[in-house]
């Protein structure tokens, strides 16, 4: 259930950044939505750079003297799980996933829906991506319960 309010988060903002977005593009252009959306990124950079923890010093953050070191640590805490044969499989399958999911929902549905054959504007675009993402945030807590019931060795492979 904890992870079902973490993806819960990260798919409103799947649903409500393509929807805005698309939103944007037709309303002003996208000239216009890039140099808003350029604005949101430089104020965001800002913001994480003096207020989160995560960038300040490392050596504050993570008992480390220098990033070389936080590095070495880090690589050495890859490698202990990279070495556990449990782990090692479902790390995989889980990069595998990202990957192959990166490549082809990030980069080649927008431009398929775009292209000769659908024709989609960029609202409808927007929209679209925008309700793959309301499934997710509305069949998450549902599955969260699910998940909890029933033992990974049957949960694995169907997820």
């Amino acid at each position: 259930r904890m992870l079902a309010i973490t993806q819960t988060a990260f798919s409103l903002g799947r649903m409500l950044g393509p929807l805005l977005g698309g939103l944007l593009v037709g309303a002003i252009g996208p000239r216009s939505t890039l140099q808003i959306v350029g604005g949101l990124f430089v104020a965001n950079a800002i913001y994480t750079q003096f207020y989160s923890t995560e960038t300040a010093p490392v050596r504050k953050v993570m008992g480390h003297a220098s990033m070389a070191s936080a590095i070495r640590h880090m690589a050495s805490q890859w490698r202990c799980l990279l070495g556990d044969a449990k782990v090692r499989g479902p790390l995989m399958v889980s990069c595998t996933s990202w990957f192959a999911h990166g490549g082809s929902h990030m980069a080649l549905l927008p431009l398929m829906l775009a292209g000769e054959h659908f024709g989609l504007s960029a609202v409808q675009i927007g929209s679209l991506f925008a309700m793959q993402s309301v499934v997710t945030v509305l069949g998450a807590g549902p599955a969260a319960l699910l998940a909890d019931k029933v033992t990974p060795d049957r949960l694995l492979a169907p997820s």
